[in-house]
């Protein structure tokens, strides 16, 4: 059951939050934000899906409990290499940061 409730509603919160927040944080705009969760959100969930589901299932059937913790860590470094390149990515043009000039 907990395994079902981070497949189900962690995932999906986290990298909404993450794609939205990190591209709000760069361009200072929300439209950006939410661009940038409508384009790269489905593809990341996906990822995740074809690479945790087979962490998990190999986890808690075939990994030893005293290794489980390693297994699952050495993975997330793989994980978090991957979040940070599809992150990082140049989404659509309208998602460039806004440039403000002040008038003197």
């Amino acid at each position: 059951c907990a395994y079902l409730l981070g497949q189900v509603l962690f995932a999906p919160v986290f990298l909404t939050s993450l794609l939205f927040l990190y591209e709000l944080d760069r361009t200072g705009s929300v439209d950006a934000g939410t661009q940038n969760v409508k384009e790269k959100l489905k593809p990341t969930l996906i990822a995740y899906y074809k690479r945790w589901t087979l962490v998990d299932l190999l986890t808690y059937s075939v990994i030893p409990i005293p290794y489980r913790p390693i297994f699952t860590s050495l993975y997330g470094i793989n994980w978090q290499m991957y979040i940070s390149s599809q992150v990082g990515k140049k989404t659509s043009p309208s998602s460039n940061p806004v440039v403000r000039y002040e008038h003197h």
